[in-house]
């Protein structure tokens, strides 16, 4: 904000990413993000890292194809497909967001062809893969859409790691 010329008076929406993502890391900006939005009074907007990776592609032609891959652990990773709109940054989802291993993943993209973006995106020709959110693409989405239809929700589609933990001995 200094490096802006601007104050915290000058915020007015907040925008963040749901997930797919690690656990912690979706819990922590989660919590800065509404925390900052109930101090400062503006609204915030959640996003899911899907649908920023496929607002993120390069030259975009209206009706394009977009599959937005993240990698996530354990061999799993998360797959969403999306149309490219052309009155509008927001792509349209064309699937519901899903765990998929790299399988499944490659049968999706053989039965609708379209760019391929994120983490599990392989380098097209010689240059790395898109694999971050672009924070300016989050910013333009999130002018965009209703902090009513996008609230600031973890998108978590798979178990924890992390278990309860259970008594090693019976109780009595």
């Amino acid at each position: 904000l200094a490096e802006a010329g601007i104050g915290y008076d000058a915020i007015t929406r907040l925008a963040v990413t749901t997930g797919p993502g690690t656990f912690t890391g979706l819990r922590i900006g989660l919590s800065v993000a509404r925390g900052l939005g109930l101090s400062l009074g503006v609204p915030v907007v959640g996003i899911t890292s899907l649908m920023a990776l496929a607002a993120g592609v390069k030259a975009p032609r209206a009706g394009e194809t977009v599959h937005a891959v993240v990698r996530g652990r354990g061999g799993q990773d998360f797959f969403q497909t999306f149309i490219v709109q052309a009155d509008t940054a927001v792509p349209a989802p064309l699937t519901a967001p899903r765990n998929m291993d790299e399988d499944e993943i490659r049968a999706a993209i053989a039965a609708m062809a379209g760019r391929v973006v994120g983490s599990g995106a392989a380098a097209d020709d010689g240059h790395a893969a898109q694999s971050g959110v672009n924070p300016v693409v989050l910013a333009l989405l999130a002018a965009q859409l209703s902090p009513v239809d996008y609230p600031p929700d973890p998108t978590y589609m798979r178990a924890a790691d992390a278990v309860k933990a259970k008594a090693a001995l019976p109780t009595e």
